[in-house]
């Protein structure tokens, strides 16, 4: 158990630093493959958003083995929660930064990917659960 903990800690972590050097990247008008490639994708800027943000969010609540706290009844994922509101500074800030341009679409897709990594996270915690719960 401890060793799978490690990996996800270790895949995480890359994962932030992969992340990091993408905005890194964008925020110093550095051209990555990357890029180039999501241009010729229709829709590719807004399912990259999805996918990198949604797929960080999950991590992070793995991270925190699912945390999560209460607002009115409504539990809330600690960890999306953290994304949530790092990923729309990050976003805001886009309109202070020369090679960057704010979209409320890219905010959205965002949110898009938050949204289902919670949705999968706790859907595979849940089965999780059940199966250990029918081997008992």
């Amino acid at each position: 158990m401890l060793k799978n903990k490690l990996h996800i800690h270790i895949i995480s972590l890359l994962f932030f630093a992969f992340i990091g050097y993408i905005l890194y990247a964008a925020n110093t008008g550095r051209e990555l493959l990357f890029f180039q490639i999501l241009e010729y994708i229709p829709w590719g800027d807004k399912l990259a958003h999805v996918v990198l943000i949604g797929t960080l969010a999950f991590l992070l609540n793995l991270m925190l083995c699912g945390k999560t706290f209460t607002v009115n009844g409504v539990q809330i994922l600690l960890g999306s929660c953290i994304v949530f509101g790092f990923i729309t500074i990050e976003e805001f800030t886009q309109m202070y930064i020369p090679t960057r341009n704010f979209d409320w679409i890219d905010l959205m897709a965002n949110y898009v990917g938050i949204w289902l990594a919670g949705v999968k996270f706790r859907g595979q915690k849940s089965d999780r659960v059940a199966v250990r719960g029918q081997m008992e």
